[in-house]
């Protein structure tokens, strides 16, 4: 990535539902880079859906 340090910025939203608040879908974007610190770098961008049901 560019150099020892790397930031972050997260951003998301999610929900619960049914009877028993038993599922929940959530999705969040990622980015990562050095911020320009050394060598400009575009850093690197995660995308992530969750799909979850609780017992």
């Amino acid at each position: 990535m560019g150099s020892r340090f790397e930031f972050g910025t997260h951003i998301g939203l999610g929900m619960t539902f049914g009877d028993r608040q038993q599922f929940d879908v959530s999705y969040r974007i990622q980015h990562f880079s050095n911020a320009g610190i050394t060598s400009t770098n575009p850093g690197i961008n995660f995308n992530e859906i969750r799909i979850g049901y609780h017992f």
